[in-house]
C-alpha cells in the first residue's frame, strides 16, 4: 500500500516516514519547496503546498491511505506565546481538500492534540490556561475545525490526540488515556508508530479520536 504523508519534514512526519519505509511501505511525501529534505529508499518526494488543491490532487493519486502530521508552526516552537507563522486554517483547509479529493472510506489518520474538543475538560489547569491565553489557542481551533470537517465526511478517519510531545524513539508503551496531566508526555516516535499501526486495523475507525500517552 502506498501512503501519502503530509508534513513529512516535521518531527512526527520524519518518524512516520522512517518507520514506514523500514516496514516496506511505499511512501509519497509532501514537502515545501524551500525545505531541505533527504528522501529514504522507497519514498517519493513531491514539492509543493498542501493548500494548493490542484497540487494535492496530484499527490493523492494512487495512494491507499493518508497520514497527516501537519500543525501550525510558531517562530519559536518552544515558546507557546511566539507568533504563528503558518496559515491559521492550515489543517482544516487541508482536511476540506482531502474530503473532496479522496474516495469514500479511504483511511485517513491525522495528528490532532490532547485537549481538543471534549478532551479539553480532561486537561490539567495549567494546560488549559496555555490553550486559552497563548498561540496554542488558534492552533487548537484549527484542529477542532479539522476534526469537525472529517466528522462530516465519508472518510474512514482517525484523529490521534497526543499529549505533550517529546523527542524520542518507540517505547511500545503507548496507551489511550482520558486524562492529560501536567507531566503527561509521549515521544514523536511513539506517535508515529501508533499512527502506522492504526492503518493496519482491519475494522473501520470507531471512535474517531484517541488521546494517547506513554
Amino acid at each position: 500500500m502506498r501512503i501519502l504523508v503530509l508534513g513529512a519534514s516535521g518531527g512526527c512526519g520524519k518518524e512516520v516516514v522512517k518507520q514506514a519505509t523500514s516496514k516496506g511501505y511505499e511512501i509519497t511525501s509532501v514537502v515545501r519547496p524551500q525545505t531541505e529534505y533527504e528522501a529514504h529508499e522507497g519514498e517519493t518526494v513531491l514539492r509543493g503546498s498542501v493548500l494548493d488543491k490542484e497540487f494535492l490532487q496530484r499527490a493523492v493519486k494512487d495512494v491507499g491511505a493518508v497520514i497527516s502530521c501537519l500543525g501550525l508552526n510558531r517562530k519559536n516552537q518552544t515558546n507557546p506565546w511566539s507568533d504563528i507563522v503558518s496559515p491559521v486554517n492550515l489543517t482544516s483547509e487541508v482536511a476540506s481538500h482531502l474530503v473532496e479529493l479522496l474516495s469514500p472510506k479511504t483511511k485517513v489518520v491525522v495528528i490532532s492534540a490532547g485537549g481538543v474538543h471534549e478532551s479539553f475538560s480532561e486537561t490539567n489547569l495549567m494546560i488549559r490556561f496555555l490553550i486559552r491565553t497563548s498561540s496554542l489557542g488558534p492552533a487548537y481551533r484549527d484542529l477542532e475545525n479539522m476534526e469537525e470537517i472529517l466528522h462530516d465526511s465519508d472518510l474512514d478517519w482517525l484523529a490521534v490526540r497526543p499529549v505533550t510531545l517529546t523527542n524520542g524513539t518507540v517505547t511500545n508503551k503507548v496507551k489511550i488515556t482520558v486524562r492529560y496531566s501536567l507531566f503527561s508526555t509521549i515521544s514523536r516516535g511513539d506517535v508515529a508508530a501508533w499512527m502506522l499501526d492504526a492503518l493496519e486495523r482491519k475494522v473501520a475507525f470507531h471512535p474517531h479520536t484517541e488521546m494517547i500517552r506513554a
